[in-house]
């Protein structure tokens, strides 16, 4: 397995919405987010948000204006920078204290699936 050093400074000065204090990201696959990026999330005060199907029809329709786009080349994947009015209802699944609903409900699930073998 190979790494590859990402450089923070350059990435909040590629994409001025990082500047903030806080960073607010939306996506599929939060159950595959490593304990890396949950930790990273954590340092760099960013939030990951739980969007169920047909709720992002919901969350377009608050968005007032597209200010910023960075990487297109990874579309749909690159980072948007919006300006929203009345933005939710949403569901955080990675806050920036490092809890993540993800891991919560596998870790549940797991101690639920022991439980049951035990009864068998």
């Amino acid at each position: 397995m190979s790494t590859v050093a990402l450089d923070i400074a350059a990435v909040r000065a590629r994409f001025s919405a990082l500047d903030k204090p806080l960073a607010l990201f939306d996506g599929p696959g939060g159950t595959q987010v490593p304990d890396e990026a949950i930790e990273a999330m954590q340092r760099l005060q960013m939030v990951y948000f739980a969007i169920v199907g047909g709720a992002a029809a919901l969350e377009t329709t608050q968005i007032e204006e597209i200010e910023e786009v960075a990487w297109e080349e990874l579309m749909p994947e690159c980072l948007w920078k919006f300006r929203v009015k009345d933005f939710g209802p949403l569901t955080v699944g990675i806050d920036a204290h490092g809890n993540s609903l993800y891991r919560d409900v596998q870790e549940r699930a797991r101690k639920k699936l022991e439980d049951i073998y035990a009864r068998l």
